[in-house]
């Protein structure tokens, strides 16, 4: 019973640990928003539009005001959260192969852009700056991200027409979404529905019409969480009104590194999937990678030319959907090499070697990212 379970097991402490030495020593969101509870339950604040983080922190904490309790469930709250991430991410890598699955879905939780000297010595960065699928310090991009990823997966049932997916959980899962984070919406509502009219030809409009539903109901909840956090200040700890504008091209990247340097930032983030596609071009008619690249782009083009104003100009909140769409999208491309190799006996070829190398190359980085936390007890 153990060994069947060994790789959840050992996850779950690992990413336990993780999270209580960040909560102990490093400054970040996980303490913030734990802050942001306390204050809501001694009544200086009220609930954000966005609650569920702060819901499940109360029902897992028995609704206690002792803070080492509330930290103690945050904690166990993201540690469910990598979990959840992981064994769905091994369940849809099942779909493919029932080899190398746990290397692949262990490999995925610690996947990170890989570091150069000029990032790790001048810029003293790893994270900012770079797109990432994995993050250890935002709670509520930690929790979201299963549900995103459930969301991807179900969505794409619907394009392949694998089967009749239950439309009731997209709704859910939509809703889940943006109560605890609406960032992935962001894109999943424009590319899914532009995904969907592309097909109107061969499945008719009334097919088209039923499954843009979720759009539907995910653009209305948007609308309203855009009126709480930008005209009632719901739960918005800060006096000033914020708002949304255009900024200039990559605005908020260039807080964290220079211009020049955004080639390299990006091609370090995405090394594997670029020489994925260098090595095999068939890729860009996989469509689970090209639903993934198109949502991960979108996101880049919002984070480009979008920013809040205002007191939270500089919080990033519109660049969170990328930290989504990279895990997507490093995913996707880990499901077309997994088919590649399954249709082709030819399995250790020198481009399957150089691109588990480079796999590999990513997944130690992500190893490297966590030592320099301990080290810097600094996530930047």
């Amino acid at each position: 019973m153990l060994k069947k379970y060994f790789d959840s097991i050992l996850v779950f402490l690992c990413s336990f640990f993780i999270f209580n030495f960040i909560l102990d020593y490093v400054s970040s969101d996980i303490e913030l928003h734990i802050n942001n509870l306390i204050r809501i339950k001694s009544l200086d604040s009220t609930y954000p539009s966005n609650f569920l983080l702060y819901f499940l922190i109360n029902i897992f904490s028995v609704f206690s005001n002792d803070r080492s309790t509330i930290e103690f469930a945050t904690i166990f709250i993201l540690t469910l959260s990598v979990l959840a991430k992981y064994l769905i991410s091994k369940k849809i890598i099942s779909e493919l192969t029932d080899r190398y699955i746990y290397i692949l879905s262990l490999g995925m939780i610690l996947f990170f852009a890989i570091p150069d000297p000029f990032s790790i010595f001048i810029l003293k960065k790893m994270y900012l700056g770079k797109i990432v699928p994995n993050i250890w310090h935002n709670p509520t991009t930690i929790l979201v991200l299963p549900f995103a990823l459930l969301l991807f997966w179900k969505q794409l049932y619907v394009l392949k027409e694998k089967e009749n997916i239950n439309l009731i959980l997209l709704h859910l899962l939509v809703f889940i979404n943006v109560i605890i984070k609406p960032s992935f919406l962001f894109v999943y509502i424009p590319v899914t529905f532009f995904f969907l009219l592309s097909l109107i030809r061969i499945r008719g409009f009334r097919w088209f019409c039923i499954n843009t539903t979720p759009l539907l109901t995910g653009s209305l909840l948007l609308v309203i969480q855009y009126y709480l956090i930008y005209f009632m200040q719901t739960g918005i700890s800060q006096k000033e009104i914020s708002g949304i504008m255009i900024s200039k091209p990559f605005e908020l990247f260039l807080h964290s590194v220079p211009a020049y340097y955004l080639p390299f930032s990006f091609l370090f983030s995405f090394l594997f999937p670029i020489i994925s596609i260098i090595f095999f071009r068939d890729i860009l008619s996989y469509q689970p990678f090209i639903y993934s690249l198109s949502l991960l782009l979108f996101g880049i083009l919002i984070s480009t030319f979008i920013i809040e104003s205002g007191p939270r100009m500089t919080h990033g909140n519109f660049l969170w959907q990328n930290i989504i769409c990279s895990y997507l999208f490093i995913l996707s491309t880990i499901l077309f090499l997994l088919k590649k190799i399954k249709d082709n006996t030819d399995l250790f070829n020198l481009k399957i070697k150089i691109l588990i190398a480079v796999f590999f190359l990513h997944v130690f980085s992500g190893v490297l990212y966590l030592i320099k936390i301990g080290i810097t007890l600094d996530y930047a």
